[in-house]
Formats: structure tokens, sequence, C-alpha cells
């Protein structure tokens, strides 16, 4: 067994005592939305179809009537063949009768409106001497619509943000899957968008290309950490380090850079390493910024605890005097 169809006025989007504009809106909108030869997602087609039908029945008073009496009941005893009610018989209704109407012989939506009032201004298309809008609308010349634009999120490990590279992507632009190379400029940004121009949709009928938008996802790095064009990470530091002075090694990004500790120096004191940071337009650079972390043993032996509290005694500290 099929599918149970859906309620015509939930295909359509409109309440039960929506009126004959309402409807009509509503079945105006979904077909642009939902034309297969603009939309190219899998379901547009059948979704066409349900919207089209919908609108067979609920567009005129009198199915509606029967419908809202006997539900989809209704339009079957009348007699009505939705099998071919698809978007061929839009494409070819207006051709010397080349497409078969489903609903010959009985008085729809479709008998009561002009088709091209619906599809005619579809995309700006305007009626023209040689035929009706709906004509221009499908015959060989037919309009110009620009592609959409291709939305591709892409996650970036946290280096090559800063670096830049070259990679490659599977994008499908409407007719298949196809490889496109992508460079990642250095210094990227997460949730930042990289906009390929022309790289998007194939437009219909020689319309424009649309573009393709790659929203950079960074992965977060075990180090280091981004703040607008600096580069921040912690650095650990003995207590001899801290109180006597070092000079130490500290790996960033680009390469190891060697910093001198002050004698003296307290944990969470931040020292500023000039032009190693993101790198910038211009080849310019942030800073990386070095937070000092001092790390303590977790278990001293006896001889080395009567050593620092000799040191606490010939050097008195009071740290919490002002808290």
């Amino acid at each position: 067994m099929g599918a149970a169809k859906r309620d015509y006025y939930e295909v359509l989007g409109v309440k039960k005592n929506a009126n004959g504009n309402e409807i009509k809106k509503a079945y105006r909108k979904l077909a642009r939305q939902y034309h297969p030869d603009i939309n190219k997602s899998p379901e547009a087609e059948t979704r066409f179809k349900e919207i089209n039908e919908a609108y067979a029945v609920l567009g005129d008073p009198a199915n509606r009537k029967k419908y809202d009496m006997y539900g989809h009941a209704g339009p079957q005893a009348a007699g009505f063949d939705f099998s071919n009610f698809d978007s061929s018989f839009f494409r070819q209704a207006n051709r010397g009768g080349r497409a078969r109407n489903p609903f010959s012989g009985y008085t729809t939506a479709f008998d009561t409106i002009d088709l091209s009032e619906i599809f005619g201004d579809l995309f700006g298309q305007r009626k023209s001497p040689s035929g009706s809008g709906f004509d221009a609308f499908f015959n060989d010349k037919g309009f110009q619509q620009s592609g959409r634009d291709i939305r591709y999120n892409m996650e970036v490990e946290f280096l090559d943000a800063l670096s830049g590279y070259t990679t490659k992507i599977s994008v499908d632009r409407g007719h298949g899957q196809e490889v496109l190379a992508i460079r990642v400029p250095p210094g990227v940004k997460d949730g930042q968008t990289i906009k390929l121009k022309g790289k998007g949709a194939q437009g219909f009928q020689g319309g424009q290309v649309g573009d393709l938008l790659i929203e950079c996802r960074v992965r977060p790095h075990p180090i280091f950490r981004r703040e607008g064009d600096d580069i921040h990470l912690d650095l650990p530091i003995t207590v001899a380090e801290a109180v006597l002075g070092a000079k130490v090694a500290v790996n960033l990004p680009d390469g190891v850079a060697t910093i001198q500790i002050a004698s003296g120096t307290n944990s969470g004191q931040k020292l500023r390493i000039k032009g190693r940071g993101v790198r910038l337009k211009n080849n310019k650079h942030g800073d990386a910024i070095v937070i000092i972390k001092i790390v303590v043993p977790k278990k001293v032996d006896e001889y080395s605890a009567q050593l620092i509290r000799q040191f606490e005694e010939r050097n008195p500290l009071s740290p919490r005097v002002n808290t």
C-alpha cells in the first residue's frame, strides 16, 4: 500500500476556513519554490505534483465542497486522475495538446484561471504577442534564471587556519558532484565565510551562475588559543625559574622562540612576543601572548620542606595583606 495522502489544506499550508485568494496566494508561493526546473532537490518533483493536486481541488469551490464533505474520496469519485499530474503536464499543456490533461472533462481551478497568471511572472516573465506568459515561460528560448548560491561547511585545523592551505571539496552544483580546489587564506577565522564567485549552482537557460559560500569552522587546539589576531598559550615554569629568572624555550605555531623569565615573575603574568601571532594581510602578524603558570611539586621530602621554611623566614611575604 502507498503512503496515505496528506490533507490538501496541510499541503498548501492554509487553514480550512481560508478564502479563495489565500489559497491561490499559497499555491503561487509553493509553485515557485518547488518547480522542478528550478528546485533541483530530490523531493521537488513529488512535492510539486502534490501542491498542484491540492490546488486543483481546493482552488475550485465545487471541488473544494466535495473534498470538505468526503475527503480524498470526493475528487476520486468525480473521476479525477492524478497519476500524470506532474511538471511535465505544465511544460506541455499549451503545446498543441501533446500532454494528456488529467482533468479533461472536469471543472478544476486550472479551467477557471489563466495559467500564465501563476507562472508567467514566476521569474519576471511578461506576456508577449507571440504567446501567453505561460508559453514564453516554457518555450525553447525560455527565461534566464540565476543559479542559487551553494553553502558548504568546512572544518579547518587550527594550525592550517593560521598558515593557509589548498584543499579539495566535492560540491553538487546541479549536475552531480564536482571536485573543486579551494584556497583557504592564512588567518581565516572560525565562522568566516569564503566566497567563490561563479562556483555555485548553474543558471537556467544561460542565467548567471551562483556563488559558492564556504563557512569555515576552525577546530580548537590543545595548546594555542586565538584572541583577535593574537595567539595565547600557557607556559609552565618551575618555582626556581620564577624566583631566580631563566631563559625558556617556547613552542609557537611558527616555530620555537626563546624568552627571558625575569626573577620574581608571578603566575598569570603575560609576556608578549611581537610578530609571532596570526598572519595578516601585507605579511603583517599579530603577537604571541605567553601566560606564565608556576608549577609546584605535589610532594617534597622533609629536608626540602625545611629549606622552604627557612626560605620563607629569610624572605617574608604577605601576599594576602590586601585581600
